[in-house]
């Protein structure tokens, strides 16, 4: 419990910051990056859990908001750590959804927004990409489904699945526990700032443009 509180206080005054670009807004220079993160039977019912987030992206470096971030407890008990990937990879996919169709309607845009996922699972990326094969066999009819839901919505022309380096995914600090210096280190892909951190501006003297 001291450990916690002394988390919270630490933390208590982050923000969460963003970067929009009005040239890529505008020319639709965007793609919705989105990561996901699960582990298997980490709860004492067994069941897992997976954490993910969905990012807006320039294609000129300039816009970064992180637009959805969710941990979500798994409501059943998943035989192998491939089928607790799924799982998340169902959550993920439905919340790209969402943002991508709200990107492309604000944005006024007449083709599909790019869409990239990136997990840290071989075998989950294997079966986002290459849908159901006869490795597969052992899946029960609600795994198959979700392969088969994850894979038939990633496999489309403007959308790509990719695997990324684990050490390097922030989301597992979401699913594990990690060490305390790595912890900071990943929650600095998270945008969050604390403003007390952050370098004032000096005031304008008095007198002078802007000042009193």
């Amino acid at each position: 419990l001291t450990h916690l509180v002394s988390f919270v206080w630490r933390i208590q005054d982050e923000i969460c910051w963003a970067i929009l670009s009005s040239r890529e807004l505008r020319h639709g220079l965007l793609k919705v990056a989105s990561k996901v993160d699960s582990s298997q039977a980490g709860n004492d019912d067994k069941t897992g859990d997976s954490f993910y987030t969905v990012r807006l992206v320039g294609a000129l470096g300039v816009t970064d908001a992180l637009l959805d971030a969710n941990h979500v407890r798994h409501k059943a008990v998943s035989l192998s750590s491939a089928g607790a990937e799924v799982f998340g990879g169902v959550d993920v996919t439905k919340a790209s959804a969402r943002v991508s169709e709200c990107v492309e309607d604000t944005v006024g845009m007449t083709e599909p927004v790019p869409e990239v996922l990136a997990m840290d699972a071989t075998s989950a990326i294997r079966n986002v990409i290459g849908g159901i094969t006869e490795n597969m066999s052992y899946l029960n009819r609600a795994a198959d489904i979700r392969v088969r839901f994850t894979g038939a919505y990633w496999r489309c022309p403007h959308r790509e699945g990719r695997w990324e380096e684990g050490e390097f995914l922030g989301e597992d600090i979401g699913t594990k526990s990690v060490p305390e210096e790595r912890h900071w280190a990943l929650r600095s892909q998270f945008n969050l700032v604390q403003p007390a951190c952050l370098k004032r501006l000096p005031r304008p003297a008095a007198g002078a443009p802007g000042g009193a």
